[in-house]
């Protein structure tokens, strides 16, 4: 291809210059940094450039050239003080002793970067401006939105773009049981609110998309609620099977599972297995506990032992339908009726017994789903 003249496009963008120029004032670098760069050697470049609409400042002292798209790679005219700024590995890419022959695009020296131009582009807008990055709790679009700030926060060291994403992630996909409950709460909420036909998962995060941008991105703080999520979804809830709008439309929850690895796969399949065995686990210690306690109220403590045993049935046969252990420890009890021939301390050394289990069963989720344990 031939090179080509880069066409000056300060005009476009007139509007966002003044207020840019301010914000670059106030961060200027040292004279003697900024003179590193040499006077250009040539302004032109032989490939097809667009540049960018919104990140190509007039009075910026750097270009930042994308991957091809379409066979056009996207340029965006940034300040150099704030990478600098902002990235280690920025600064030893920018300040290099001798930029004699370095390459040039209207009239500032150009860098291209193994990037593409849309990640690239969300990662210079939060990088100016943090208010770019979403705060939403249940936002269905905030795994598409923070990726690619993300993936070239990592890359680049940005640390404080990644403590913030990944506080943003937690939120969604909690660390602990209590922001869980407080986000099953929150759940419950918006899907009561739902008018019409419209489904809950239209509206949150969708489980494997999250998983896959955790192991992309080094963030296994919310692969267990991840995987917890996504382990009360049925295999033929998947969104792409045509099937799938049926099961909307009777509450199901549904999940992309073809975002999953092979090894992802087999963490959910082995997970979904052993989150049963422990579940019966937690039913027969609370069985045992109930009929040993020795302060049974029921004139016929042998039925009330019948009736323990029928509703740990009951428990085990609801746990296949729902699938959500942390919910029938701790609200098992109001989903049926109990057995009328078991007592009320029976049943509240019962109930006391399995939702006392639910910090164990939270703690015991990256064992459950094959994570690795020194990451937790």
């Amino acid at each position: 291809m031939s090179a080509i003249d880069i066409p000056n496009t300060s005009t476009s963008i007139s509007s966002a210059s003044s207020s840019h120029d301010q914000l670059v004032q106030s961060q200027q670098l040292p004279e003697n940094t900024s003179q590193r760069l040499k006077r250009p050697r040539s302004d032109t470049i032989s490939v097809k450039i667009k540049n960018s609409e919104s990140l190509y400042f007039p009075n910026g002292d750097i270009v930042l050239l994308s991957l091809p798209k379409d066979d056009v790679v996207t340029a965006f005219k940034v300040d150099r003080v704030f990478l600098l700024r902002a990235s280690p590995v920025f600064e030893g890419m920018l300040e290099l002793p001798s930029l004699d022959d370095v390459e040039c695009h209207d009239n500032v020296p150009l860098v291209r970067l193994q990037d593409e131009s849309e990640h690239l582009a969300r990662f210079l807008n939060a990088l100016y401006d943090s208010r770019c990055i979403p705060w939403k709790k249940h936002d269905a679009d905030t795994v598409h939105i923070v990726e690619g700030i993300l993936l070239l926060a990592n890359k680049y060291q940005v640390d404080h773009l990644r403590e913030r994403i990944i506080n943003l992630l937690e939120r969604d996909w909690p660390p602990t049981l209590s922001d869980w409950d407080i986000n099953e709460g929150e759940i419950g909420v918006i899907s009561d609110n739902l008018e019409g036909t419209f489904s809950i998962d239209t509206y949150t995060p969708e489980p494997c998309e999250a998983i896959r941008l955790a192991r992309k991105c080094g963030v296994p703080s919310i692969l267990p609620a991840a995987f917890y999520h996504l382990s009360r979804i049925r295999g033929t809830a998947d969104r792409r099977l045509p099937t799938t709008a049926r099961l909307v439309e009777e509450g199901e929850r549904t999940a992309d599972f073809l975002l999953l690895s092979v090894e992802d796969l087999r963490c959910l399949i082995v997970g979904r297995d052993a989150i049963f065995d422990v579940f019966k686990e937690y039913v027969d210690e609370a069985t045992e506990k109930a009929i040993k306690h020795g302060h049974c109220s029921s004139s016929d403590p042998s039925e009330c032992v019948r009736g323990l045993y029928k509703f740990g049935d009951q428990l085990e046969k609801e746990m296949l339908r729902n699938r959500d252990p942390l919910f029938l420890m701790k609200d098992g009890g109001s989903c049926f009726a109990w057995p009328l021939d078991t007592c009320d301390v029976c049943r509240g050394i019962y109930l006391t017994t399995l939702e006392n289990n639910r910090g164990d069963f939270w703690r015991r989720l990256p064992w459950l789903f094959l994570l690795k344990i020194s990451e937790f």
